[in-house]
C-alpha cells in the first residue's frame, strides 16, 4: 500500500518478489521458500516515488496427511498375505504419487512383511518427501487386521471287519486352505 499525507490510498503501487539468491521473480511465488517482498509507488504530480523497504516472505513447507487402511477385517486365514494400503493427501486434497516421496508401511508385528497368518496386527505408515513442497509425515492412526483361525477339511476314513481279535484302525487326513496336508 501506499498512503498519502491525508492517509489517503495512493494507487498504482507495484509489489516486486525476489527469491533467496535475490533474484527477481516474474509473479507472486508459490513455493516453499524464502522470499522477499518490496512495493514501489511511481509518484504523481503531488508525491516523489517511494520503494519500501524490503521485507521477508517466507512460505513454509506443508505436512501431508498419511492414512493406512487394511481392505477388510477381521478375516480367515487363508495362506495369503494382506498387505494394507497408504493414501497421502497434500494440499487442496490433492493425491501425492512416487514422484512426490515414498511411503512405507510398517506392520506390528513383522515389520515390512504383510500379515499372512492368524493373529492381530496393525500398521503404521510413513511418508519421506521428495517434494520440496511438503513435510515427512507419519500416519496418526494405525490400521488393524485381525486373521482369525481357518477350519481344516478333517477326513476320516473307516471300513467294514468280521471280528477277529486283531486292531483295525481307520485313517484321516486334514488339509489346509491351500490344499496343504496339516
Amino acid at each position: 500500500t501506499a498512503k498519502g499525507v491525508h492517509a489517503e490510498d495512493l494507487t498504482p503501487v507495484n509489489v516486486a518478489y525476489k527469491d533467496a539468491a535475490n533474484h527477481p521473480l516474474a509473479s507472486a511465488p508459490v513455493n516453499a521458500g524464502t522470499y522477499s517482498v518490496a512495493a514501489r509507488y511511481a509518484g504523481d504530480s503531488n508525491y516523489n516515488q517511494k520503494q519500501s523497504a524490503s521485507v521477508p516472505l517466507i512460505i513454509n513447507k506443508a505436512t501431508p496427511t498419511v492414512a493406512v487402511s487394511f481392505a477388510a477385517s477381521p478375516i480367515t486365514y487363508d495362506g495369503n498375505p494382506h498387505a494394507a494400503t497408504v493414501v497421502v493427501t497434500g494440499v487442496n486434497s490433492t493425491a501425492l504419487t512416487a514422484s512426490d516421496g515414498t511411503a512405507t508401511i510398517t506392520y506390528t508385528p513383522g515389520g515390512n512383511t504383510a500379515p499372512v497368518n492368524a493373529g492381530s496386527y496393525t500398521a503404521s505408515a510413513h511418508f519421506a518427501a521428495s517434494n520440496p513442497n511438503y513435510n515427512d509425515a507419519d500416519s496418526t492412526l494405525a490400521a488393524s487386521l485381525t486373521i482369525n483361525k481357518a477350519d481344516p477339511v478333517v477326513t476320516a476314513t473307516g471300513g467294514t471287519f468280521t471280528y477277529d481279535g486283531n486292531p483295525h484302525g481307520g485313517s484321516a487326513t486334514a488339509t489346509g486352505v491351500k490344499g496343504e496336508s496339516l
